[in-house]
């Protein structure tokens, strides 16, 4: 950003805090304005007159980035990869499952295994289950599987806790 550039934040910087009863020292200003050294200057600007129009408290530089680079989001992957899973049926067909897992991705291939695999879907997807019926169960899913992959257990069948299986002996010897 040019010397001009970074005043023109400075100065907009300085207005949001006038409005928040922030009083803003030019060392402060300084660190504030740096902070958007990597960022497009109209881009932060833009976000900025935004802000001094909508936002509801003094915006850290964090607030700002996060407008203008939204971190990853858990749901946005799901969503893509149910998404992706849906639209490799009549891209790939049952025939292909290779190209679709590619074009799935790993998020997307792990909630197809689990609700029956690839050709199932295929199969099934219009005829015996609509696909928004379809989409609801995998996002549904999905959630499932993102939290077991965090929790480092997606290997792994889903268990009954111990003071359960004490409960039902039918099911001890499964152990």
């Amino acid at each position: 950003m040019t010397s001009e550039q970074k005043n023109s934040i400075a100065k907009l910087y300085f207005e949001i805090g006038e409005l928040h009863g922030r009083v803003l020292s030019k060392d402060t200003l300084i660190t504030l304005v740096n902070s958007f050294d990597d960022l497009n200057f109209e881009v932060v600007f833009k976000t900025m007159k935004d802000w001094l129009l909508n936002g509801t408290h003094f915006p850290l530089p964090a607030h700002i980035r996060q407008k203008i680079l939204p971190s990853k989001n858990e749901s946005d992957d799901i969503s893509e990869a149910v998404n992706r899973s849906l639209a490799a049926v009549s891209k790939f067909g049952y025939c292909n499952s290779e190209q679709a897992k590619i074009y799935i991705g790993a998020l997307g291939w792990q909630i197809i295994n689990g609700m029956g695999g690839w050709v199932h879907l295929c199969e099934t997807l219009g005829i015996e289950t609509p696909i928004g019926v379809m989409r609801k169960q995998m996002l549904d899913y999905g959630e499932t599987v993102w939290k077991r992959v965090k929790r480092g257990e997606h290997h792994t069948p889903p268990a009954l806790p111990e003071s359960i299986l004490n409960l039902l002996p039918q099911f001890k010897s499964i152990d």
